[in-house]
């Protein structure tokens, strides 16, 4: 996380880098160009980039590039890696601490080479000790040096110091550089312009060797009738897809592994501990193995005729696809899987013996039609379409791209789709032609429209064969991809279905994967249920993410420090949350693509930049996301791209939804979609949401289910149907977490910061006053099959709580919200979707203001005639009366449409005009309608010009209808209350506020009006005023109102005043 100017120096540095001398060091080039940068920001950045950055002021968590990356926008880094590396492999040997000193090595020198050059040796334990400005500092002190400045870049075998004068025109020497790699080493160089600072010691240390003992692993019996099988074979993917409906004989959780047999596989066969294995054509075998069956076979089309004699002596049915035609056969395995029956691979030759031989009377082709055979019937499935409805039109569809045979890396990924198919029951839909993002969409969109919408699509395959929809973003003009358009499939902008990407290093790594996946149920281990870990210097900022794991039974989290993964061999736990600058390579302060680490089936998340960049790495094993999917996870949340502090949102649906059992599809699914909430409530403020839109995305099964240790102890903050009204109530309970140190430091903020969190609460982030601030909404949901096209607040709310609908507020981020969204579905249902801010706090104090506790919304079914509103007619007087600029405008003067809103809480055109003529700062805000920006453009809207003729303000005060200026100094006007209160004596409508005869008096009936959008509006809640006690929302706040108490003293002698007094009220108001 960083802050705004500091966000805009890398920016800057990013954006301009071919400033930088080339063949030089990148470190002190940055810090040339802040010094610049601080000097002369408009050198390097546009007047319209700076107001962006003034008005949003939020933090990047980024810039540190991955091995294998390659950037026209970057100087060459100081030795070949720049990959973000800071934990190491796994080892049994430590050393035992000796004392030691810090010394310079000489340019271009190893620290073995340095500390030799002293008469000492080099302590390798203490080159991972050096991680901060402070510590590189008090090591460069102790070799007898001052560093002129430090950057904390990460690069390989530091720490170092500068010592090439002819870098960056000389700026560079004496800068200090730090930060861990898994590369740093006692024999390693920093490159041509540094020399190293180096641990040396009088005497070589000493290493001893630790032992763990091993967990033991019960294994789970499969349901009778099955057993656990494991399948070896060689990496082919003809031989995988012929091998499926064979491993799927034991309860349709097939376990292949395809030409692999490292550690991470051994610990699979560990786990899962197969009763039988079963060995095809050359397949290697692995240790551990008790029962092993060998079926010899020269070919996949030989394997398949091989697989289904052995494991179908006899059958009455058949699958059958030709040789040469694998996007038949990626189709036909599921089906053969699901049907139970074997999938034969036709290479042309004659298959009346093996039908004869298996008794076989009924088969069916995919793709092509099959030959004609004696007492044979033979049927065809020709499209996708075809096995799709052969299948009963499932729910779960797997979209392959069969062109990844050829194509490098990620070579045929695609055949791991009918595994997924096979155990989720569901269809695999092969792309044709020449796919781009575009394509691979109206492709897919197509076969919904012709077959139904699906609850879970997985997108099988590399970012080649199925590529990523990138686009150039508004915020830094700087590429941004993901893969959420491919699950939004109509026309709204809502996330459709459960969308993940499987994908892999190859296809070795990804039978083993999906392997782990289908059977997750047999290889998850007791060690890790109930337990999550957190890990990166800012893992704090994650904190309010952990309240929705701990109410459903897992522990406080295990803290994994970096260093900590030098003594690790497997990680026993079910989720790891990360927060840390970070890089495609390596996850800041956490694991690395050259991470050797182990782990239970678990989910990861990381907000951090750029981890799931792997489409820009010319090597997949370059990848810290397919590393941790290789060597135990089954998931993973993070960015393509750099990240923003606004995706936090996602991440903390997402362990929400997680919680509630929901599967990683679905929670990412609701994280994607509440994204979208903020973009349509937060007008004018949009550019963070969207930013986060195009760079999020959902690596593993969408239909995985992580196991939950139990069901929430507190209620969560939810949304349910109570009565025909749909109440919002808060969370049980809220826990404060204070901000560590690291957080504080990244900010260099020098307070303290603190931040709540809730089970059901998910938090927008926003960077501003020098930190995060987080905004705590319940994301809401209600789905039915009613005509339902809005809601309406019962009760309003003390802002900037709650919801209010859009004529009390004007979204922001951190307001309450204000509007609904309707996602309709393909069965004729609709979802509407608002959200509902749940607690005011100030995190610098950790001072709670206001909370949440309960709020009810009337369903609006029918639409309706109605007046326009007091603000509605306003604005049109605006447009009618020439002026063009909306909430935000130019030139510092202040629109008519900002006067609108001003004057909707002021009591006079007089107090109206004086708000107006106050209005002189470029930025202004207000509880109700949040900021707007006076220092901007209306070009768009005023034919180039950049504000609208002066004094539309004021025209807004007299287009309110608000009583005119006072002509003395000593009389005040009446206001708009005062006013309809008035009209409501001089009508004979002779109560106050309380009245009798159990019905709402005139007087009533003004407050309702002036808190309601419409005249429609305004009665139905005259006709929700019943019974005795009603507690009234009026301009000024809460009050409570009795309905049967006595006017007699006001009305001569009448307990009530006439009837449809509220209504009169409304009247007067709306007209």
């Amino acid at each position: 996380m960083l802050g705004t100017w500091h966000a805009l120096h890398l920016w800057a540095f990013k954006t301009h880098q071919p400033t930088c001398p080339v063949d030089k060091c990148p470190i002190p080039c940055s810090n040339f160009l802040i010094r610049t940068l601080s000097l002369s920001i408009p050198c390097f950045v546009s007047l319209v980039v700076m107001n962006a950055f003034m008005k949003l002021m939020f933090f990047t968590a980024c810039l540190l590039f991955a091995k294998g990356v390659s950037s026209e926008d970057s100087c060459d880094a100081a030795a070949s890696s720049r990959v973000l590396l800071q934990k190491t492999v796994a080892k049994s040997e430590l050393a035992t601490a000796a004392a030691f000193n810090w010394k310079l090595a000489g340019p271009g020198e190893s620290c073995d080479v340095g500390c030799a050059s002293y008469g000492m040796f080099c302590h390798g334990s203490q080159i991972f000790s050096v991680d901060s400005a402070q510590q590189v500092i008090a090591a460069a002190q102790e070799a007898g040096l001052t560093c002129n400045g430090t950057a904390g870049w990460g690069y390989e075998n530091m720490p170092a110091i500068c010592s090439d004068a002819s870098c960056c025109g000389g700026n560079c020497v004496g800068i200090c550089a730090y930060g861990i790699q898994l590369t740093n080493s006692c024999g390693g160089n920093a490159g041509g312009s540094y020399s190293r600072l180096c641990p040396c010691g009088n005497e070589a240390e000493v290493t001893t060797t630790t032992t763990t003992a091993p967990t033991v692993i019960v294994a789970k019996s499969k349901p009778p009738g099955f057993e656990r099988s494991l399948f070896l074979l060689p990496a082919e993917p003809m031989l995988m897809l012929a091998t499926i409906p064979a491993a799927s004989k034991t309860g349709k959780e097939p376990a292949i592994l395809s030409g692999i047999s490292d550690a991470a596989a051994e610990d699979f066969v560990k786990s899962f501990q197969p009763e039988t294995t079963f060995m095809v054509g050359t397949a290697q075998s692995m240790p551990g193995l008790a029962n092993t069956v060998q079926l010899e076979a020269t070919s996949p089309c030989s394997a398949s005729l091989v697989l289904a004699k052995h494991f179908w002596p006899e059958t009455s049915k058949a699958v059958v696809a030709k040789c040469d035609n694998y996007a038949a056969a990626l189709m036909a395995a599921p089906l053969a899987a699901q049907q139970s029956v074997p999938l034969i691979l036709d290479d042309g030759s004659d298959l009346t013996s093996i039908f004869t031989e298996l008794k076989i009377t009924d088969v069916t082709y995919v793709g092509s039609d099959g030959w004609s055979f004696g007492g044979v019937t033979v049927s065809t499935l020709h499209t996708a379409g075809d096995v799709f409805n052969a299948l009963g039109k499932p729910e779960y569809l797997a979209v392959v791209n069969p062109a990844d045979q050829s194509m490098s890396p990620f070579q045929s990924l695609s055949a791991l789709a009918p595994m997924l198919a096979t155990l989720r029951n569901g269809a695999v839909l092969p792309l044709e032609g020449d796919i781009s993002a575009a394509a691979a969409k109206d492709q897919i969109q197509r076969h919904v429209a012709a077959h139904g919408m699906p609850k879970f699509l997985a997108l099988v395959g590399g970012p080649q064969a199925i590529p990523l929809h990138c686009e150039t973003g508004t915020l830094f003009f700087e590429e941004k991809c993901r893969d959420a358009p491919y699950g939004d499939l109509d026309e709204d902008m809502f996330m459709d279905v459960a969308l993940g990407r499987v994908v892999a290093r190859d296809l070795s790594s990804g039978s083993l994967l999906v392997s782990r996946i289908a059977n997750y149920e047999y290889v998850r281990d007791p060690e890790s249920e109930g337990k999550y870990a957190m890990g990166g210097k800012l893992k704090s900022s994650a904190d309010t993410w952990r309240p929705a794991l701990e109410n459903v039974g897992f522990a406080a989290p295990e803290i994994v420090e970096y260093l900590d993964i030098l003594k690790l061999k497997k990680l026993h736990v079910s989720a790891f949350l990360h927060l840390d600058h970070a890089g495609a390579g390596g996850m800041g302060h956490s694991f690395s693509y050259a991470s050797e680490v182990l782990f239970s089936p678990s989910i990861f998340s990381s907000g951090g930049c750029s981890t799931a960049g792997f489409d820009k790495l010319s090597d997949p094993k370059d990848s810290v996301v397919l590393t941790l999917l290789h060597y135990g996870a089954v998931g993973f949340l993070g960015g393509p791209r750099n990240a923003i502090t606004g995706s936090g949102l996602v991440h903390s649906t997402f362990w929400n939804q997680i919680a509630l059992k929901k599967t990683m599809g679905e929670a990412f699914k609701d994280g994607w979609n509440n994204i979208a909430v903020n973009f349509q409530d937060q007008p004018g403020e949009e550019v963070i949401a969207k930013y986060v839109m195009m760079n999020i995305a959902l690596f593993g099964d969408p239909a995985f289910q992580l196991f939950i240790p139990g069901t929430p102890r507190e209620t969560p903050a939810e949304v349910k149907l109570e009565n025909g009204l749909l109440v919002a109530s808060g969370p049980e309970r809220w826990t404060k977490y204070k901000a560590d140190q690291s957080l504080a430091d990244e900010w260099s903020w020098h307070g303290n910061l603190y931040y709540f969190g809730a089970p059901g609460a998910s938090s927008q982030k926003w960077y501003g006053h020098g930190h995060d601030n987080e905004y705590p909404y319940l994301y809401a949901r209600f789905t039915t099959t009613q005509d339902v096209v809005s809601l309406k607040a019962v009760e309003n709310i003390t802002l900037p709580l709650g919801w209010t609908g859009p004529e009390r507020g004007r979204g922001y981020i951190g307001a309450a919200g204000t509007g609904v969204y309707v996602d309709k579905h393909p069965d004729g249902s609709r979802t509407l979707l608002w959200r509902v801010r749940l607690l005011d706090y100030d995190c610098e104090t950790g001072e709670v203001k206001d909370t949440f506790v309960k709020q009810s919304y009337e369903i609006i079914t029918t639409t309706t005639v109605t007046t326009m509103s007091p603000v509605g007619s306003c604005k049109a007087s605006c447009s009618a009366a020439g002026f063009c600029c909306g909430t935000n405008s130019g030139c510092a003067l202040p629109s008519c449409h900002q006067g609108c809103e001003v004057g909707l809480y002021e009591e006079s055109v007089w107090s109206c005009i004086e708000k107006c003529q106050t209005m002189t700062e470029c930025f202004q805000w207000n509880v109700a309608w949040g900021h707007s920006n006076l220092c901007t453009s209306c070009a768009d809207t005023c034919d180039g010009e950049h504000c609208e003729p002066a004094g539309g303000c004021e025209h807004a005060c007299h287009s309110l209808g608000l009583p005119a200026p006072p002509t003395t100094t000593t009389t005040t006007p009446p206001g708009p209350l005062q006013i309809c209160k008035m009209k409501c004596a001089d009508d004979g409508f002779c109560c106050g506020s309380d009245s009798g005869c159990e019905r709402p008096s005139c007087q009533i009936g003004c407050e309702l009006a002036l808190v309601s959008a419409t005249k429609d509006a305004c009665l139905e809640s005259c006709k929700g005023m019943t019974g005795c006690f009603n507690e009234v929302h009026g301009p000024s706040g809460s009050s409570w109102a009795n309905q049967c108490t006595s006017c007699s003293s006001t009305c001569n002698g009448n307990h009530c005043e006439p009837e449809k007094g509220c209504e009169h009220a409304c009247s007067n108001v709306f007209g």
